[in-house]
């Protein structure tokens, strides 16, 4: 499992967008809308990885969303919310394993399509 990064919520997203890219001169990699601070890792072996752990700290049972990406929520002992997810070029490799062509993939996940030929190769 890899530690993705930190997800943050803000009340005014374009108050927040004008200082993260125009003061601090980042990139916003994507916007997911209204969600409270989480942690967010990544899971290539995301079946694998649901199956192991106990339900009790499960907040959000194992789903796929609309762009392919299976993810599920789970709670640490003190409630903080942690996000595993599918890295997208595991989703990629998966999309394109059942039988999707690289355009429909890059169609379905929003990605470039020189994305979905990187991940398709193993280079993404």
């Amino acid at each position: 499992m890899k530690f993705h990064s930190p997800m943050i919520v803000v009340a005014d997203i374009e108050r927040s967008r004008r200082f993260y890219v125009d003061i601090l001169k980042t990139e916003i990699e994507l916007d997911l809308g209204a969600r409270n601070f989480e942690l967010y890792f990544e899971e290539d072996e995301i079946e694998a990885f649901a199956g192991g752990v106990d339900g009790a700290w499960v907040f959000t049972p194992l789903e796929e969303m609309s762009w392919g990406q299976r993810t599920m929520k789970i709670s640490d002992p003190d409630g903080h919310v942690v996000e595993v997810a599918e890295s997208m070029p595991a989703v990629i490799r998966r999309l394109l394993g059942s039988g999707l062509s690289a355009g429909e993939v890059a169609q379905k996940t929003m990605f470039p399509l020189e994305f979905v030929r990187q991940a398709a190769a193993g280079s993404a």
